[in-house]
């Protein structure tokens, strides 16, 4: 008897490490389907769980043979290729956008409010708290739209888009608006905005507003992929300060977001800061970064703060930008 639950506890263990192994390469296969996708939001938890399975099995048996030995070493290249990920993220690690103080700056507000959230008085608090120049909140319908409207007294300037199914953007601003371009890039239903800003120092500084959709079965990943390549060339083509932000639905990491910054020359502001995990909210489990701003070389940064949760899935961030002289 105590053979068989041996042999069943380390079946276990091999089948599980197999799939974590499985994730830890499928985001790299050739394939733009949501199954293999999905795998690269978890890199933390893969890492914690193979360090658990191979600690169990060093316990309990050992490296008695040849089998114990392949499942020791490829636990560790799943480890290690998982840390080489996300290790930019590490505190140690050098950062794209330099530190600066609060001087000639301004502060930016993603929260994705969850559309069935009916939490409007958490949300209100968050954006108060943050006292931020600018706040883009998504997944915002009529609902939200009208239970927010006392924000104009503090945001003169603003583009309300609400929409039903996830994808309404609602764009809270100080600074003057000088145009705003709403576009449908990928999928006649996800709509992404291009906003001009005028800032203090007499520049113009370029928003582009996303919300893709994530890796499901209703919705092709070619689509979100494909979105982010416009943006970045869009960014690559605009002579100027842009920042480019939202719920990505994709963590800094995965491949398709490295593409972006490769194509688009935006830096990422988190790298050498911390991963800051926005999603999920109700799930301490399942944790991972999925809005970001990304942003030109014309920027420094003065913080990144994750906030209180609002009743939504996803954690307010707030960033603090200097602009550069």
């Amino acid at each position: 008897m105590a053979l068989v639950l041996e042999t069943i506890i380390l079946t276990v263990i091999y089948a599980s490490a197999a799939v974590l192994l499985f994730g830890v390469v499928a985001p790299y296969l050739p394939i733009r389907h949501w199954l293999t996708r999905v795998w690269i939001y978890g890199r933390q938890q893969t890492i914690i769980l193979l360090l658990a399975l191979s600690a169990l099995h060093l316990a309990i048996w050992g490296i008695p043979n040849a089998l114990s030995v392949i499942f020791i070493v490829c636990s560790a290249i799943g480890i290690g290729w998982c840390l080489i990920e996300i290790s930019p993220y590490f505190s140690v690690s050098p950062k794209q956008l330099e530190s600066a103080n609060g001087e000639n700056g301004f502060s930016v507000l993603l929260i994705n409010v969850l559309q069935e959230n009916t939490h409007v008085s958490a949300v209100l608090e968050r954006i108060i708290e943050a006292d931020a120049d600018i706040v883009l909140l998504s997944e915002t319908n009529a609902f939200w739209a009208s239970n927010l409207e006392s924000l104009e007294q503090n945001y003169p300037h603003q583009h309300l888009l609400p929409l039903e199914e996830h994808n309404g953007m609602l764009f809270y601003s100080r600074l003057p608006i000088d145009s705003v371009d709403v576009r449908y890039l990928c999928q006649d239903h996800i709509p992404s905005l291009a906003i001009d800003l005028s800032l203090e120092t007499g520049r113009e500084l370029r928003i582009f507003a996303i919300h893709p959709r994530p890796p499901r079965p209703e919705d092709a990943v070619q689509d979100l992929d494909n979105e982010l390549e416009i943006v970045a060339q869009e960014c690559r083509d605009h002579d100027g300060p842009v920042l480019v932000m939202g719920d990505f639905n994709e963590v800094g990491w995965s491949p398709s977001v490295v593409t972006f910054q490769k194509r688009s020359g935006l830096l990422d502001p988190k790298r050498g800061r911390g991963i800051y995990n926005s999603y999920s909210a109700k799930n301490i489990l399942m944790r991972w970064p999925l809005d970001h701003i990304f942003a030109t070389g014309d920027f420094s940064v003065v913080a990144i703060e994750r906030l209180s949760a609002c009743g939504s899935d996803h954690f307010p961030v707030r960033y603090r930008f200097a602009l550069k002289a």
